[in-house]
Order: structure tokens, then sequence, then C-alpha cells
């Protein structure tokens, strides 16, 4: 287009000028003052650079705490203590019930953790919860895109202890 605007301009013909984009604008600004183009990029840097680290630090506490569901959950599977003792039942519930408050926490802090809403539903499960608990493995397989055969397993066993006529037909 320069060029044609140059041969225009030769023959003696008019030519209109453009007015320059954006960026073309922007180089022209930073071109001019140096600094306060400096101060605006290391701003922005700084800015960009505290949104990835919070993020990360977000991700890293959710972590935790479905690590901490996962660990309720395995203790409650457990008949005996860290001191040979038998675990009573009361005990088991009161882990499993750490362990749904501790998934729920997860969830809370981001609803698309698939493996937070099937923590949940395992632990419901074992607190004899199926309604709840097929709800929860429902959502976690939407969640994960597709089931897996631990939560196939564990909705099948829920269907079967519901019994009904409902949750025998979606059993089949």
């Amino acid at each position: 287009e320069l060029a044609e605007d140059l041969e225009r301009a030769l023959r003696g013909e008019r030519v209109l000028a453009r007015l320059p984009g954006p960026l073309a604008r922007g180089a022209r600004y930073a071109a001019r003052r140096p600094l306060p183009t400096l101060l605006l990029l290391l701003v922005v840097s700084l800015s960009i650079g505290a949104v990835v680290l919070l993020r990360e630090r977000n991700r890293s506490e959710t972590g935790q705490v479905l690590g901490q569901a996962e660990r309720f959950l395995a203790l409650a599977a457990t008949t005996r203590d860290e001191q040979d003792r038998p675990r009573a039942a009361g005990e088991r519930r009161d882990l499993l019930l750490a362990a749904v408050a501790s998934a729920s926490a997860a969830i809370a802090r981001d609803e698309g953790l698939a493996n937070a809403w099937f923590v949940r539903g395992k632990a419901r499960h074992r607190l004899h919860q199926h309604d709840e608990a097929i709800c929860y493995l429902d959502t976690a397989e939407r969640l994960a895109g597709a089931a897996t055969a631990e939560i196939l397993h564990f909705r099948i066993e829920a269907l079967r202890q519901l019994g009904g006529r409902a949750a025998m037909h979606r059993l089949q």
C-alpha cells in the first residue's frame, strides 16, 4: 500500500492519509516516554505473576484438603487404629463425616474437581446414604467426562442397596 501511495503522490494524485493503528500509536508513545512505559510493563508483569502465584497456592491448598478427605476415608475403612486397637463403629462414622466435610471444603474451593465429588460419594455410600452417594457419583462422572471403574462399582453397589423399582431399572 505504501508503494501505491508513493506512485500516486508522484503522479500528482491526492493521497489520503491513514490513521495509525493502536499498535503503531503505542510504539510511538513508548519511544517518546520510555520510563512510564517501563513502569507500566513492570506493574502489568508483577500483577500477572501475583495472579499466577495465587492460583497455584489455591490449587495446592485444595489438593491438601482433598488429600485429607482421602486419608479420613482410608482410616474409616480400617478396623484397627494406629495402636492396633479395634476401631469403634462411632469412630469410623466420625471419620466418614470428616471425609465428607473435607471433600465439601475442596468442592467449595473448586466445584469442578471430580475427585472431590467421588470421595464425597464414596463416604456417603459407606454411611449408607445411597441416594446422596449416587448423586455425587453422577456428578463425579459428569465432571470427569466418563465413568471410571471405581465410579461404576460404587454406583452399582449403591443402586443395589437402594433396591426399589427405579433403582433396579437404572441398574439394568
